[in-house]
Formats: structure tokens, C-alpha cells, sequence
């Protein structure tokens, strides 16, 4: 805008300053014509016009000193929105590296966050483990104890002759055989389970 109205001085003032040469070349193409035609009219400037031609000379130069000091001052704003538009820029800068910043950390609470929750599931779920494990001990030990006692009773009537005695018949002999076999495998495979949890 400022350019626009330094522009505007500008021609005026090349139109005052062209009128006013124009003036006097005319004035000079006169009278060195006249003295070289040797004529007998001689042609005298006005003192009047004198004083104006330089009033109007005294005011161009006014003219082009404001239009100077206004194109000066107008170079300084130039600069100084240079700077201005390099510190905003700076300024967007560190504004998104602070935005970006912000995004990241918010992003690593939110990953730390789903880590805690994800280790108090594995928390959860191991004390079920070993509640469940602790179950089966429990449940192996009982029935640990039951076949103990049943082989300790067995091992008092284990004397093949008074079981064969005390049975109707040959098949109820084996019978209680198998079924002493039977509890000695349950006891030895229920050791293993115990070793495994």
C-alpha cells in the first residue's frame, strides 16, 4: 500500500519536474534561437516566473527528500517484517516439535498404561494357575491317602493264602489281586502327577 502511494508521489512529482524543464527548454530553444537569428526583439523572464519556477524547483526537491526518507522507512518495515516472518516461522516450529512432543509422550503413558494392565492379567492369571494348582494337590494328597490306607490294609490281608481263603472262588482271588495291582498303579501315577505341578 505504501508502494502504491510512493508511486503515486513519484509521478506526480516527475510530472511537476517534467512540466518545469519542458518550461525551460522551451524558454532556452527561444531565446538561443533569437540570439542566433540576431533579431531585434530580446526576450526577458519575468522575475515573477523566476521565483516560481524555483519555489516549485524548492518544493520537487521537498517532495523527492519525503519520498526518500518515506522509501527509507518503508525499506526498514520491509526488514522488519523479514525478521518478523523468520521469528514465526522459528515460532511454528517449535510450537509443532512441542505438538509432536506432546502426541509422543501421550502415546508412550497410553503404551505403559495397556503394559500395566496386561501385567496384572498375567498377575490374574498366574495366581489361578497356582490356585488351580494348589486344588490338585489338595484333590492328589486325598487321594494319595485313601489308596495308602487301602494298600496298608491290603499289605495286613496281603497273605495270598488268606485271601484265597477268605474268597468264594478262584475268579474272586484274582479279582482282589487286580483290584490290589489297580491301587498300587493309581498311588505310583498320582506321585507323578504331584511331581509334575
Amino acid at each position: 500500500m505504501t508502494d502504491f502511494f510512493a508511486n503515486i508521489k513519484t509521478k506526480k512529482t516527475i510530472k511537476i519536474s517534467s512540466v518545469a524543464s519542458t518550461l525551460i527548454i522551451i524558454l532556452s530553444v527561444f531565446l538561443f534561437t533569437a540570439n542566433n537569428t540576431s533579431a531585434v526583439v530580446e526576450f526577458t523572464i519575468n522575475p515573477d516566473y523566476n521565483k516560481e519556477i524555483s519555489e516549485l524547483n524548492e518544493e520537487i526537491n521537498q517532495k523527492r527528500k519525503a519520498i526518500d526518507e518515506l522509501n527509507s522507512q518503508a525499506e526498514a518495515y520491509k526488514k522488519s517484517i523479514s525478521g518478523k516472518q523468520r521469528e514465526i516461522a522459528s515460532l511454528s516450529y517449535q510450537i509443532s516439535t512441542i505438538n509432536q512432543t506432546i502426541t509422543k509422550v501421550s502415546l508412550e503413558k497410553e503404551a505403559l498404561e495397556l503394559g500395566i494392565e496386561e501385567i496384572n492379567l498375567q498377575i490374574e492369571n498366574t495366581l489361578l494357575k497356582v490356585q488351580a494348582t494348589e486344588f490338585e494337590i489338595s484333590n492328589q494328597k486325598e487321594r494319595m491317602a485313601i489308596l495308602i490306607r487301602a494298600l496298608y490294609k491290603a499289605d495286613k490281608e496281603s497273605n495270598l493264602l488268606s485271601i484265597l481263603a477268605s474268597s468264594d472262588n478262584v475268579s474272586d482271588y484274582f479279582s482282589q489281586l487286580q483290584n490290589l495291582e489297580s491301587l498300587q498303579d493309581d498311588l505310583f501315577s498320582g506321585l507323578e502327577r504331584l511331581d509334575n505341578l
